[in-house]
């Protein structure tokens, strides 16, 4: 189960833990590489054209997205 109440950014952000889990349940898998496009961060992926990445540094999503762009 995500934890989402356990991130440093939980009481900063407006995301419900409700739909953080069930958007994880819904699109992210066990195994990274059958959606690579939903669970970037374990299955990163090369792309010929520069991708724009936009995220705070107070949401719950920041670790995440800071690792994914320098994946990436």
């Amino acid at each position: 189960m995500l934890r989402v109440e356990g991130n440093r950014n939980y009481h900063n952000d407006y995301m419900d833990p409700t739909f953080v889990a069930w958007g994880a349940r819904r699109f992210v898998t066990d195994d990274p590489a059958a959606s690579p496009y939903l669970n970037a961060l374990e299955a990163p992926f090369w792309s010929p054209c520069p991708a724009w990445v936009y995220w705070g540094g107070c949401e719950v999503f920041s670790d995440d997205a800071t690792a994914f762009v320098r994946m990436m």
